[in-house]
């Protein structure tokens, strides 16, 4: 592939096209190489019925790992309205929650997707915050490194963040020993779960009620300071375009796209801690 013996010699080349450096691309070969294979054996050798030697027919455009996880990785950066043929898999490396964690992120975020035809989808995904068809998927990220340690499953946009939460609490994040910083949206996580006495949300001002004071208006800018960290993590998986434009595919491969880009995230983080 053309563009892709190009990108290997182009270090500005290869991150504009896939968000990576070079070296960042061959060590995420190197780890999906194996699955990769695996696969394709598994295709090949399972079919009893088979007419043709293993080998006959058709040849692959895309014949290598290489090759087809850097059009999948083009194809997150760029998203082109032009379909393209990926792979079915890629491996979930999500990197383990190491012990010296101890401050935790959490947040959602909604993405656009095309107008569901169906009129029970219509409404389902139809979210008045965003007066579009969206979908939601929340993250709890490590504060001090920045690695994405959680990734919920993906939801109708208009579900509140912290009805989510409860759903796919993750049980390191409700560890007594970790303190988890979460906005407005949260509210009534101490109730929900009393081993988190190091929680905080920031505080919100109810219908009724008085403003918040000069002290608890100060305490939210603090916190924001450090919540800011996972808006970055965002903001880092955004920079490919399939997170960041409507979402033109069925909604059921929005999530595992969702972690992929997760995956990826994390090891750029890996690697430049490295190098650093």
């Amino acid at each position: 592939m053309r563009l892709l013996n190009q990108a290997l010699k182009q270090e500005r080349f290869m991150k504009a096209t896939t968000g990576l450096r070079i070296g960042e691309f061959q060590r995420l070969v190197e780890e999906t190489k194996g699955d990769w294979n695996a696969l394709k054996s598994a295709r090949t050798l399972s079919i009893e019925d088979r007419e043709r030697k293993v080998g006959g027919g058709r040849k692959q455009t895309f014949a290598t790992c290489e090759e087809q996880l850097f059009l999948v990785l083009f194809w997150m950066r760029s998203y082109p309205t032009l379909l393209i043929r990926s792979m079915e898999e890629m491996k979930e490396a999500f990197p383990e929650i190491h012990e010296a964690i101890q401050d935790m992120l959490v947040d959602a975020t909604e993405q656009r997707i095309q107008r569901p035809k169906d009129k029970r989808k219509n409404k389902k995904y139809r979210s008045g915050k965003k007066k579009a068809h969206t979908v939601k998927t929340q993250i709890i990220t490590d504060a001090a490194s920045g690695r994405i340690l959680h990734v919920s499953h993906t939801v109708e946009g208009k579900r509140h963040d912290f009805r989510l939460f409860k759903e796919t609490v993750c049980r390191t994040a409700t560890d007594g020993g970790i303190r988890l910083l979460a906005d407005s949206g949260y509210q009534g996580l101490k109730d929900q779960f009393p081993n988190l006495v190091k929680a905080q949300v920031a505080m919100k001002r109810f219908r009724g009620a008085p403003p918040l004071t000069r002290k608890q208006r100060r305490e939210n800018r603090l916190l924001s300071k450090t919540r800011i960290f996972v808006e970055h993590a965002f903001g880092r998986m955004k920079q490919y375009k399939v997170l960041d434009h409507v979402f033109r595919h069925a909604i059921k491969r929005y999530n595992p796209v969702f972690r992929a880009i997760a995956s990826i995230t994390n090891l750029k983080l890996e690697m430049r801690a490295q190098a650093a």
